[in-house]
This record gives C-alpha cells, sequence and structure tokens, in this order.
C-alpha cells in the first residue's frame, strides 16, 4: 500500500488531512509497511468497539443491579413495618 493511498483510508473514516499525515508518522514509526499499519489501526479501531460495548453492557448490568438492591431494600422496609 502507498502512502497516498494510507492517507485516503483515513481520511474517509474521517480524519482531517493533517490528522492522517500526523497518523501516518506515528504508524510508521512501529511498522514496516503502510499495509500493515493499516491492519493494525484496523485492530485498534475493533479492540476500541468492543470495549465500548463491554462498558455498556457493564453499565446496564451495574443499573440492573442498583434496581434489584432497591427492590430488595422496600421489601425489607415493608417486613419491618409489617412486623
Amino acid at each position: 500500500m502507498t502512502r497516498k493511498r494510507f492517507i485516503k483510508l483515513l481520511m474517509a473514516e474521517g480524519c482531517s488531512r493533517n490528522r492522517a499525515h500526523e497518523l501516518c508518522q506515528l504508524y510508521m514509526c512501529h511498522c514496516e509497511s503502510y499495509d500493515k499499519a493499516y491492519k493494525k489501526r484496523l485492530k485498534v479501531k475493533s479492540l476500541g468497539k468492543a470495549i465500548s460495548k463491554s462498558g455498556e453492557a457493564a453499565k446496564k448490568a451495574t443499573l440492573a443491579f442498583m434496581d434489584m438492591a432497591g427492590a430488595f431494600y422496600r421489601a425489607l422496609g415493608k417486613q419491618v413495618v409489617e412486623g
């Protein structure tokens, strides 16, 4: 893959031209080719999405646990009042 193609792919993802050039320099410090750099970028993006999804699942689980705890305390309070 050429540098020009790599930059165009980054720009297609929504990066500005300047940001694409910055990322190009950054990736090339750690990768042997633009092709390997782009594949690494795709892996990082998919990992970010997976982390985001797991964060959403954790948030939902926390809210469900809080609802359950609230129901438990309401039932416990009712038991105490009714004695």
